[in-house]
């Protein structure tokens, strides 16, 4: 018998997580409470073709989405312990 266990750990990086305004029309604030590690940030089309991407160690991080077009777009936050955050952000 193989045993496969699921992660019951709790994602940290998602309990310290607020990005606001969702939707948006040109800026998304990115707030990481507590952030002493280095986050790296994705931002995703809906079809996975990578927009933007950066790594921060600061609380309060901005992505200018300004000169993307109106839909839906992904976001992906991972931190130095491998945890990842991934939202759905509407640009309008």
């Amino acid at each position: 018998l193989t045993q496969v266990i699921l992660s019951t750990n709790e994602n940290t990086l998602k309990s310290q997580l607020k990005i606001y305004p969702n939707p948006t029309n040109d800026f998304i604030n990115i707030e990481i409470a507590n952030n002493n590690s280095n986050i790296a940030i994705k931002l995703y089309s809906i079809l996975g073709k990578l927009l933007y991407q950066s790594n921060t160690n600061t609380q309060l991080f901005k992505i200018d989405m300004s000169d993307l077009s109106r839909g839906i777009y992904i976001l992906e936050l991972t931190d130095a312990q491998s945890n990842k955050a991934v939202r759905r952000i509407s640009k309008f």
